[in-house]
């Protein structure tokens, strides 16, 4: 038997005081005291045998209990409106994991895992819960606790028909259900849209400077995965091949409230006062209906693969895949009957399209290793290849919610003369101020539709060619030795995101300088693309010395990353042109373009450790935005830069020798031990008044201690 038992533990009396989330007088004001902060993070797994040589069990459980405060960078009107800018947060964690395996006969092996986390975050922001709090300007009211079931089996069966060829199947089945609901709430989808008394106090209220109302977001967003696999190899000469495939089964679940719930834009703080124009809201986007589905799809794949020795230093590998990944049809059961309803309200031809099967999805993969001296010191590697990406219902998701199941759907901009029904190219400013006003009548509940009449419907879909986006990938190096305790590399990697996807407005034209819409049936059109695309290029180096007691590292890579189109988001990031989509060129959200790594680690007499890691990346890019801008940007994309990162972050050990195999290991770690301030989220909306200032700042000094009992 044998085993671990550990705990790391944080409190906010060791950590320095953190960023209050915003400037005076363009100096950064950090809080005066640090507020409370508790992090206990324990666990253990055990592991051993049942029967000797037959039967094998592992276990292994944790625990992380994390209270917290997170500071909002909300703007100095709402904080003198009383509005709290410093609010608590905790996060709570219990992964657990038991597996066994079984020595069937010498032939055959079968293993058995199950593992499941128990997880809970409260007072979050963002959307799916990865980035909990990601959104500095949401008040306490817009957040929510995310929480619900994550857990998986697996089953594996090796066997081994001959010295030369063995075959494994697996099973996997797994479950991803996750719950948002809204503080201000207290409930998620149907529930909450059926709320109708308070469908007002729940709508979105989004300001220059905080946000309010119910989170984006909220109720159930999940999937259920079940795979079966199975991969053959055989063993011939200086071949080795494998060959298989996959089954599956993906099943998506929906229980959501989204913009059912009405979301409001503004373009000043201000509280709304309806004898205030000046305070009406500039914005609405509604869609009225429901937004429940559960709905599954069968994917399937193909593979073979040979790793060939052609020389004793000398190995390629080849590689073929072919996958058809059918959860891109998600949606279609809903096409005829939302044509219908359509057709039979605004006239005309029916609006939507079912997504076809995307059946070219062939990714070849290349390999190849070299050792091209006799002392075998260096190693020349490269590869290429193709890789698909694997749907997870997002942008279906975003389809069925926004058009298949809603009844109706509204969006307004007082500015944007394609989705203001009072627009009158004579009277521009006129015509948003009508616009306002007809917003304002019943906020925060909806404003009487009815007087708008028929037509400006608006509607999501996803292009009927729709295909699964793409990578290809090449990247080349080498690695020298230098002697037998130093060693130098280098790798190039170049990746070329194709079939990216972006949404586009596909009913606007222009005419005269002026845009205008195509169909008057359609207030707009927004059509889910495979226009964008993603260029990453990079070198990569890394130098390393490993002796008995010392080892010192380093490495620095060169980063460039383009793209048309948002890297992350759900929504696939929308054109801010639909006629010109060279607008949004530019550095991605990511790039990053210097990046140093500085580590090493020394053992010292009495079994004493210590090691450090010093980081240094490069500032990201950030965009100016302004909410009276249609159709176009105030500056080019990515043409601002924010902070660059600098941490040091250093830790000390100390092993105590108990007797036979145990040992207990004694920790204290310090991250970022020069304090030094990393700021980042810079605010490019022209709107706020704190424009160009950081509105997160990453963690300043912060210490923990632990241990580790190894038996």
């Amino acid at each position: 038997m044998q085993g671990r038992a550990y705990g790391f533990f944080q409190n906010g009396r060791l950590n320095s005081t953190p960023y209050s989330g915003h400037f005076t007088n363009d100096v950064p004001v950090f809080l005066d005291t640090t507020p409370p902060f508790n992090q206990r993070r324990v666990g253990g797994f055990l592991g051993g045998p049942l029967i000797a040589n037959k039967l094998f069990y592992f276990a292994g459980v944790e625990s992380l209990d994390n209270s917290a405060t997170t500071s909002l960078s909300i703007s100095d009107y709402w904080r003198n409106q009383g509005v709290a800018s410093v609010i608590p947060t905790s996060n709570t964690r219990r992964p657990y994991i038991v597996k066994a395996d079984w020595n069937v006969n010498p032939g055959n092996r079968i293993s058995l895992r199950h593992d499941r986390t128990i997880q809970q975050d409260t007072n979050c922001s963002g959307q799916g819960g990865d980035g909990c709090n990601s959104s500095p300007n949401w008040t306490l009211e817009k957040r929510a606790t995310f929480d619900g079931p994550l857990w998986s089996a697996l089953a594996n069966w090796t066997s081994t028909i001959s010295n030369r060829a063995f075959n494994e199947a697996r099973l996997h089945y797994g479950v991803n259900k996750l719950i948002i609901t809204s503080n201000i709430a207290g409930k998620y989808g149907d529930a909450l849209i059926n709320d109708v008394p308070h469908r007002g106090l729940y709508s979105e209220k989004n300001y220059p400077g905080a946000a309010f109302g119910s989170s984006v977001t909220g109720g159930l967003e999940g999937e259920t995965n079940f795979y079966f696999t199975d991969s053959f190899t055989l063993v011939k000469g200086r071949h080795q091949v494998k060959l298989g495939g996959q089954l599956a089964r993906v099943t998506m679940y929906m229980d959501i409230d989204g913009s059912q719930k009405a979301r409001w834009g503004f373009t000043s703080d201000r509280v709304f006062n309806i004898n205030d124009p000046a305070s009406y809201p500039t914005t609405l986007s509604l869609a009225i209906g429901t937004a429940k589905d559960i709905e599954g799809h069968t994917n399937g794949g193909l593979f073979v693969q040979d790793t060939w020795q052609i020389r004793n230093n000398l190995t390629l590998n080849l590689g073929l895949r072919y996958d058809v990944d059918n959860s891109i049809l998600t949606g279609n059961q809903f096409v005829d009957a939302y044509n219908q309803r359509f057709v039979a309200a605004f006239g005309g031809p029916a609006p939507l399209t079912e997504v076809q099967r995307d059946l070219n999805n062939v990714a070849p993969r290349l390999g190849l290793v070299w050792l091209p001296t006799s002392d075998r010191r260096t190693t020349v590697r490269g590869s290429g290849g193709i890789f698909y990406d694997q749907s997870h219902f997002n942008y279906n998701d975003v389809y069925i919610n926004q058009t298949l199941l809603a009844i109706r759907r509204y969006s307004f901009n007082s500015n944007d003369s394609t989705t203001n029904p009072f627009f009158n190219a004579a009277d521009p400013a006129g015509s948003a101020l009508r616009l306002r006003a007809f917003l304002a009548q019943n906020f925060p509940d909806w404003p009487d539709f009815s007087l708008l009449g028929a037509g400006g419907q608006f509607i999501s879909r996803m292009a009927p060619d729709f295909r699964i986006p793409y990578t290809i990938q090449v990247t080349g190096g080498l690695t020298h030795e230098l002697r037998s305790n130093v060693y130098v590399q280098a790798d190039y990697v170049h990746s070329t995101g194709k079939d990216a996807v972006l949404s586009r407005n596909v009913n606007v034209q222009q005419v005269a300088g002026r845009f205008v819409t195509i169909d008057p049936r359609f207030g707009g059109f927004t059509q889910f693309e495979n226009r964008g695309w993603i260029d990453y290029d990079a070198l990569q180096t890394r130098a390393e010395y490993r002796g008995s007691k010392l080892r010192l590292g380093s490495s620095y890579t060169l980063a460039k990353t383009f793209s048309n189109t948002l890297a992350t988001g759900v929504g696939g990031g929308a054109a801010t042109n639909p006629l010109d989509l060279s607008i949004d060129e530019g550095p991605a959200n990511e790039d990053r373009r210097h990046n140093f790594v500085f580590d090493g680690s020394y053992l010292l007499p009495l079994d004493f450790q210590v090691a450090a890691i010093w980081r240094y990346s490069s500032p990201l890019p950030f965009s100016v935005t302004s909410s009276t801008v249609v159709f176009a940007r105030p500056e080019p994309r990515g043409s601002r830069r924010g902070d660059n990162y600098k941490s040091l972050n250093l830790r000390a050990s100390k092993i105590f020798k108990l007797g036979g195999r145990i040992t207990a290991t004694g920790f204290w770690e310090a991250f970022n031990v020069l304090n030094t301030d990393n700021f980042t989220s810079y605010q490019g909306s022209l709107q706020s008044s704190q424009f160009g200032q950081p509105q997160v700042e990453f963690p300043r000094r912060q210490q923990q201690v632990g241990f580790k009992l190894d038996f």
